[in-house]
């Protein structure tokens, strides 16, 4: 039923469009005169248009500029990613410079240390042999 009435829409306003042909041509009457004739052009224009574009370079150049812009976006990103790992391993590397001369500060001190006991035990050692010399 649904495909009957589509039908016999499509067939009324068929007859319409011939009707209306008809009255204009008869009478040298146009209804919608103006709002028809700016249609028309604009419809000319697209045909134009579609007629005489070179849609294969019109493609081409749009997969070129929207590949180059991925490209541009993705190196942008992995710019934005390396700085922040340099960020990061600069932090890390200052810790570790810094962490390193305070424990070779300590380090020397250590063996300032050590030296000075080992000349305090050298000495304590002359001694005792020179006593042990003189008994």
């Amino acid at each position: 039923m649904a495909y009957l009435i589509a039908i016999l829409i499509s067939f009324l306003l068929l007859g319409g469009f011939f009707a209306l042909t008809r009255y204009e041509t008869t009478h040298g009457v146009r209804f919608f005169g103006s709002a028809r004739s700016r249609f028309d052009s604009q419809v000319e224009k697209a045909t134009f248009v579609v007629r005489h574009v070179d849609w294969s370079a019109a493609l081409a150049h749009l997969v070129r500029t929207a590949t180059a812009r991925i490209v541009h976006d993705v190196a942008h990103t992995t710019l934005i990613i390396v700085r922040i790992i340099e960020r990061l391993l600069t932090r890390v590397v200052k810790y570790l410079r810094t962490s390193r001369q305070q424990a070779a500060a300590v380090s020397d001190r250590k063996k300032f240390d050590m030296r000075a006991s080992l000349a305090q035990l050298r000495q304590n050692f002359k001694k005792a042999r020179e006593e042990s010399e003189e008994v």
